[in-house]
């Protein structure tokens, strides 16, 4: 059966929230104020890429440990 529109509106959106749950979940105390989903535009699923006002910080502590 080929999915309709409506079928992969659906999946994307049910993905998307699960995505970001788990986002939100895996860095607690983050303030986000960019979160996207990104696709090449071939035929490769959605990439959800994200940044945070804590983020840089961390990034500087991993590189220095």
């Amino acid at each position: 059966m080929i999915p309709t529109e409506a079928d992969l509106a659906d999946a994307l959106t049910s993905a998307v929230r699960a995505a970001v749950t788990d986002l939100y979940r895996d860095n607690p105390g983050h303030t986000f104020y960019y979160v996207t989903l990104t696709t090449p535009g071939e035929a490769f699923g959605p990439a959800l890429s994200a940044w945070s006002h804590e983020a840089p910080a961390r990034s500087a502590n991993s590189a220095c440990a």
